[in-house]
């Protein structure tokens, strides 16, 4: 019998203080091959909520560079569903394996051909369920192990694999969890707030006084365009707040949200020189837009209007209820 004692500690304990998921897949890889498994190459994925991707993979190969890919949301997901996994997930299976060099079983996916012509001669794969009962993307992770050692894993070894993804789970899971968390209070709360929320400023009332500047940026004539143009006006719409937020965010400021169609954004007033930056920043907000507007020359015009204001503000928590804003008054 294989002892997995010590791998398993070491997940445990990395996976509680580990904020990069591609180390625990890259030192468990190494750790599998010091427990004497002859692991050729380890593969972890698992879906994300984010902007940029709808999910992720992790490969590490022994005596290779790790590599990862992200999925992208408009791309992507049927070269998943032609996967080993994307069938297993259709057939309710959570555990195969497929002996690449004994049998042609493997023909159909075009991730094992690979696999065997580059030398791997056993693969197995595992799907780990997190929360098959909850409307949550994070619902699991799919894993994957393959040898290159001639015969393939005995049973032993598989044994040991086993042993140990409960545990590679776990850690997969905080990990991901934290990272979600992370990057949902960014997204829609923004990055300072977001940070604040994180270190238990969620009371309130709880808050800070401080020198800060706000911008506050609104379309005009936006609301009669937009009952002309319909749903599809959002798209349009993108455009222009992406021209008011980059500015605002290269500035150094932050957009503390979006009032339809304007934003609100806050800028900490630290040294004389900082308003200059903020004032240059609401004049490249209205270029930018004005380019957007000659972007669609048969529409009507949206032209931007900003106001400033510089002074103290209130830089936390208000509300009622059980609901509560990050914001500035």
């Amino acid at each position: 019998m294989i002892d997995v004692g010590p791998a398993r500690d070491w997940i445990a304990a990395h996976g509680l203080v580990c904020a990069d998921p591609a180390s625990l897949v890259e030192g468990l890889g190494e750790r599998l091959v010091a427990l004497g498994l002859p692991v050729w190459r380890l593969y972890i994925a698992m879906p994300t909520i984010s902007r940029e991707m709808r999910g992720f993979d992790i490969a590490w190969t022994r005596g290779d560079k790790l590599q990862q890919e992200a999925f992208p949301h408009d791309r992507g997901e049927q070269k998943f569903l032609d996967s080993p996994f994307g069938h297993m997930i259709r057939d309710g299976v959570e555990r195969r394996r497929w002996r690449l060099a004994a049998s042609d079983d493997h023909a159909v996916y075009p991730a094992l051909q690979e696999l065997r012509a580059l030398g791997a001669t056993d693969y197995i794969a595992r799907i780990v369920e997190f929360t098959p009962d909850q409307d949550m993307i994070l619902r699991g992770i799919v894993l994957s192990c393959a040898t290159d050692r001639a015969g393939g894993f005995t049973d032993p070894e598989i044994e040991a694999i086993d042993a140990l993804v409960p545990f590679i789970a776990l850690a997969a899971y905080r990990i991901a969890l934290a990272a979600i968390v992370e990057g949902v209070l960014h997204a829609y709360v923004g990055r300072e707030a977001g940070r604040r929320v994180l270190k238990g400023e969620i009371r309130r009332g709880q808050g800070e006084t401080l020198d800060g500047a706000l911008l506050f940026a609104d379309l005009r004539s936006f609301t009669p365009a937009a009952e002309i143009g319909g749903a599809g006006f959002v798209a349009r719409l993108d455009e222009h707040l992406e021209a008011m937020v980059c500015p605002v965010e290269e500035a150094g400021g932050e957009v503390l949200k979006f009032l339809g169609d304007g934003l609100l954004a806050g800028f900490r007033m630290d040294d004389p020189g900082d308003g200059e930056a903020v004032l240059a920043a609401a004049l490249e907000a209205i270029r930018r837009n004005a380019l957007v507007n000659a972007r669609y020359p048969d529409d009507p015009a949206l032209d931007l209007d900003v106001a400033l204001h510089r002074g103290p503000v209130f830089y936390g928590n208000v509300g009622g209820g059980k609901r509560l804003d990050f914001t500035v008054i």
